[in-house]
């Protein structure tokens, strides 16, 4: 079963982007959330997989190009970045 981060799996959690979106109470764009990620995610926890965060950026980078409004609630976060995530990734989904 896939897990989430800390280099223990293949794919982040609902809890993993709640740990991102919990960094920044100000951000008003994914660009903001992807920005973090870069900078200060491989310092986080959750977030300091590669894969983890590799895979986040890439998700909130194409909500980003779709035009998907941002928004700090982690569900919906959650569910709009592998909603919107190609299937030819060839991941496991948890």
């Amino acid at each position: 079963m896939p897990q989430s981060a800390g280099g223990r799996g293949k794919d982040y959690r609902e809890s993993d982007v709640r740990t991102v979106l919990e960094r920044g109470q100000e951000w008003q764009r994914w660009s903001d959330a992807i920005q973090w990620l870069r900078r200060w995610g491989p310092r986080e926890d959750r977030t300091r997989s590669g894969d983890v965060r590799e895979l986040m950026i890439r998700d909130f980078s194409k909500l980003e190009r779709d035009g998907v409004p941002f928004t700090h609630t982690a569900g919906e976060a959650f569910r709009l970045a592998r909603g919107h995530r190609p299937h030819r990734l060839g991941i496991e989904r948890t």
